[in-house]
């Protein structure tokens, strides 16, 4: 079985801002890059991200430090559909840190 990615609107959106915070092009382009290695981690192996307590809980959370730009902690919240498909349900980051 196939495994690909599906980001709702709404992540993208997030993503998209993230990226908007970034000025300079070059950077930019290796914020995408990394973020998309990250995503590729989260492919290779769907069970990398902390899944929360709960019956309506079906998400996984995983978290990871966003360095390209400066660093910054960022998290992504997924979850795995029985037809293999990983769907970005949401994506935040914290403010730089120092």
């Amino acid at each position: 079985m196939a495994w690909k990615i599906a980001k709702i609107p709404e992540a993208k959106g997030e993503i998209d801002k993230y990226l908007a915070t970034i000025d300079n092009p070059t950077i930019a382009a290796a914020a995408i890059v990394e973020l998309r290695g990250h995503l590729d981690r989260i492919v290779e192996n769907p069970k990398i991200g902390s899944a929360p307590n709960g019956p309506f809980e079906p998400r996984h959370v995983y978290q990871f430090q966003l360095r390209a730009a400066g660093r910054c902690y960022a998290h992504i919240a997924y979850r795995v559909a029985d037809d293999g498909e990983i769907l970005v349900l949401g994506f935040s980051y914290s403010a730089k840190a120092e």
